[in-house]
């Protein structure tokens, strides 16, 4: 089992490995298995003495997961483990596990395990999306953008196209691997699963991955740019020049094919593809539902915050806007910080900006909860780093 996970983890300082491939089969979550494989987890934590991590920080999770799912499950009069259990039991533990996996790896290894776990949850949708080019081309007319998922063959078996783009998402943003000082194979390994993230994007039409990759990319040069040599800067601009005139190229000769390019051109651009109107009609109906209830009355927000609210109330919509400003608070100090390699901020900076995007424009906690259960881990792995920087 020890060789075995050595190869996996490419003979890297992963003090972890057990407990790193039980989050990676977690994280994968085919078929809703990765809430079994979770309790694996739990053991190998328990085991280890993973309380002695708890701090203000854990009970404010734990806080909100009680309301969260106390109030699912008076609404719903039953226990439905995403809804309930999830929030009072997985995002509290993870977030511990994020704390005890910075506190035993150096910067290194949790560079190579943030990248597995990205690949983890964007696996199954990677698969999929390619399989389906496989068989019906890249080029796909008509509007239809959801995927088939690889190994069931019913009508739950379609992944909607929203819950993979999230899922390629975190790990398109990991491009910036090209920059880890790491040996050329590995590198071009992990830079070419953030293309083919890209890549499979195009393929289902999805605005948001595009335009949040091009944020996070612009977001990182800018501010890396001091950093890099003469010859990385040379590399760069003739790169960005090829990326835009093969964005140009494709335009010019593909834009009848490629239906993403019509749906940057729709009206449903300027609303978020209708995502501002459902906003706005959970908003204002907040108030007259302050234990929220909502359910199929109302339409899905498209953001966390307010599907939080539309489900279960106000209470758990503030705690989860704590939780999320103590986030972005502890990883604004850790990105300043120099104590902290460059390439770890790079790295933290680019998954929590992913992360936010899905967050502002999808319902995450209904649709897709590993996200959020990424985001607890890396809230224990930012929240160390940040007690360590400060004390």
């Amino acid at each position: 089992m020890k060789a075995l996970l050595d190869k996996l983890f490419l003979n890297e300082p992963v003090n972890t490995k057990l407990l790193a491939f039980l989050l990676m089969l977690m994280f994968v979550d085919y078929a809703g298995y990765g809430y079994y494989v979770f309790y694996l987890t739990f053991l190998y934590l328990f085991f280890h003495n993973i309380f002695r991590f708890v701090d203000r920080e854990f009970f404010l999770l734990l806080v909100w997961g009680i309301s969260y799912g106390l109030i699912c499950f008076i609404n719903t009069k039953s226990i439905n483990y995403v809804s309930v259990l999830l929030p009072v039991i997985n995002c509290p533990v993870i977030y511990l596990a994020g704390k005890y996996v910075a506190r035993y790896n150096n910067a290194r290894g949790l560079i190579i395990l943030l990248y597995y776990f990205a690949l983890s949850i964007a696996l199954i949708s990677l698969i999929s999306v390619c399989n389906d080019i496989a068989k019906n081309g890249f080029f796909v007319l008509g509007s239809e953008r959801n995927i088939p998922l690889i190994g069931i063959n019913n009508v739950e078996g379609y992944i909607a196209a929203t819950g993979i783009s999230s899922r390629l998402m975190i790990l398109s943003s990991l491009f910036v691997f090209i920059m880890i000082p790491y040996n050329w194979l590995g590198k071009i390994a992990f830079v070419c699963g953030s293309i083919l993230a890209i890549y499979c994007s195009i393929r289902i039409q999805s605005r948001t991955t595009i335009v949040g990759i091009a944020l996070i990319f612009f977001t990182i040069v800018v501010w890396s740019w001091k950093s890099f040599s003469r010859d990385k800067k040379r590399i760069l601009l003739f790169g960005i020049v090829v990326i835009i005139y093969t964005i140009f190229y494709i335009i010019a000769h593909y834009s009848d094919e490629l239906v993403v390019i019509d749906r940057f051109q729709s009206d449903e651009v300027e609303t978020g593809g209708g995502r501002t109107y459902r906003l706005l009609n959970v908003a204002s109906h907040m108030w007259d539902h302050p234990l929220g209830g909502m359910g199929s009355e109302i339409a899905y927000a498209h953001n966390l915050w307010f599907d939080c609210a539309r489900v279960s109330g106000i209470l758990p919509f503030i705690l989860l806007v704590i939780i999320s400003l103590k986030y972005y608070f502890c990883l604004f100090y850790v990105i300043r910080s120099d104590s902290i390699d460059l390439i770890s901020r790079c790295v933290l900076f680019c998954l929590s900006l992913a992360i936010l995007i899905v967050f502002l424009a999808e319902p995450v906690l209904e649709g897709i909860p590993m996200v959020f259960v990424l985001f607890c881990f890396l809230f224990g792995l930012i929240g160390y780093y940040y007690k360590r920087i400060t004390c």
